[in-house]
């Protein structure tokens, strides 16, 4: 089956990460921690423009699906 987990990410307008947190769980701890893992590495964030304010707040959704091996 399929999980989803739901991201709150703040970015500066330098293109670093201003905060990270979990919006939304996908109900199993080790997958909220990896896709929070995987959104830390993509940072800093090379911006293609200017955000013209000091930040800006998205919400990521990752989804898994999951099967067995």
């Amino acid at each position: 089956g399929g999980r989803k987990v739901l991201l709150r990410a703040v970015i500066l307008e330098s293109g670093n990460l201003g905060e990270l947190s979990i919006e939304r769980s996908s109900g199993d701890d080790r997958l909220d921690q990896e896709a929070l893992r995987m959104v830390r590495q993509a940072f800093p964030f090379p911006l293609q423009f200017a955000l013209g304010r000091p930040h800006v707040v998205v919400r990521i959704p990752i989804s898994y699906s999951l099967s067995p091996f």
